[in-house]
């Protein structure tokens, strides 16, 4: 990803966000590397990724990076801030879906990588990790919320 996003409003990720994802306690830590300039440390995103059920391998392919580059991020101990934008907007999308499926992780992962209609066919997690793509997710997901089928 060597493309570098503009931040979301952080008020995009309230408090709700964290705690969907069972860690309020890094809201303060990630809120504060971003506003630094920096991107999200390794062990914060570790922590989503334990918590929302996705392996780190799997985040790799969703930033386009390889198994080796995720080693050299775990090694300086953070990620750079265009790939903490999309990791942000994916986590953002997975807390969601585990509220869509009334906080079943399992299911809402599983939802998340299978191609969905609303999404012209695409994965949910793919779409997310695209650029702005997370906010399409989100509006089907708010959308299958409200009884909204696509």
């Amino acid at each position: 990803m060597s493309e570098e996003m503009v931040w979301p409003p952080l008020s995009s990720y309230p408090d709700e966000f964290w705690t969907r994802l069972g860690v309020p306690e890094l809201r303060e830590q990630s809120i504060a590397q971003l506003r630094g300039g920096e991107g999200l440390t390794y062990s914060t995103v570790e922590q989503l990724a334990r918590h929302s059920g996705v392996k780190m391998p799997e985040l790799a392919r969703l930033l386009n990076i390889s198994v080796s580059t995720l080693r050299r991020r775990r090694l300086r101990g953070h990620f750079k801030p265009g790939e903490s934008y999309c990791l942000l907007g994916i986590f953002a999308v997975i807390g969601n879906a585990i509220d869509l499926f009334e906080g079943n992780t399992s299911s809402a992962v599983d939802w998340l990588r299978e191609p969905q209609r609303g999404l012209h066919g695409h994965r949910p997690l793919a779409v997310a990790a695209s650029p702005g793509g997370h906010e399409t997710v989100l509006n089907l997901i708010g959308q299958l919320e409200h009884g909204v089928l696509p």
